[in-house]
């Protein structure tokens, strides 16, 4: 008896635990985005700039393995599911042109394209607080 309530304590333990760390992962993302984006505005080295694009696309990549705590237990077809990885799909997409352009030599066009993940992280705010 006293077996069987150990395991299912370690059990819900562990099950609190990835949650959290879920949690904390996404947070964790959502920071490295933000720092990075950051750091691409503000740098003229292209280096630089193409480091800051690089670690915004790992923190969105890894930011889709997860799912925010509000839509984990919504419908797989829910729409707000889907407009969550659209939206995911659309930074993505961003980083990816402006990876183009940086690496063209047109830092100035990329920060002007970038400006647009701005926009779609402040539409998943809106979207999804």
């Amino acid at each position: 008896m006293l077996r069987i309530l150990s395991l299912t304590f370690v059990c819900l333990l562990g099950l609190v635990v990835n949650n959290s760390v879920m949690a904390k992962s996404l947070r964790m993302d959502m920071y490295a985005l933000n720092s990075n984006y950051k750091k691409f505005q503000n740098t003229m080295d292209p280096k630089v700039a193409l480091e800051a694009l690089r670690k915004m696309n790992e923190a969105v990549l890894d930011a889709q393995k997860n799912t925010l705590k509000s839509l984990k237990k919504v419908s797989p077809e829910d729409p707000q599911l889907h407009s969550y990885h659209s939206l995911l799909e659309q930074l993505i997409s961003e980083l990816k042109q402006a990876q183009a352009l940086t690496e063209a030599g047109q830092l100035e066009q990329a920060k002007q394209s970038v400006e647009k993940i701005d926009a779609i992280k402040k539409q998943g705010h809106q979207n999804f607080k």
